[in-house]
């Protein structure tokens, strides 16, 4: 997969969950759900730490397995774009 490939593949799962979480308030577990039926995430919650991977970014949060780590991931995933969009790897 090209970097081009990869990076819109991030940006359709970003614009995905910020309209649905963001401008719907859609639940978050129902964002994490739609993002692993849809754009092939993969979502981990654990006792010590949730993960949520999707299109290459990954995210993690020790204190909720739904709302926090959907936050978290969204802000990571905001900024990778950003990073790529300036060049930036």
């Amino acid at each position: 997969m090209s970097a081009a490939d990869r990076r819109e593949r991030l940006q359709v799962a970003f614009e995905h969950a910020t309209i649905r979480y963001r401008r719907e308030n859609a639940d978050a577990s129902v964002v994490i759900a739609e993002l692993i039926e849809h754009h092939g995430a993969t979502y981990r919650p654990r006792w010590d730490t949730n993960r949520l991977s999707v299109a290459g970014v990954s995210s993690s949060c020790t204190w909720s397995a739904d709302k926090g780590l959907l936050q978290n991931w969204l802000d990571t995933a905001g900024l990778r774009l950003m990073q790529l969009a300036g060049g930036t790897q």
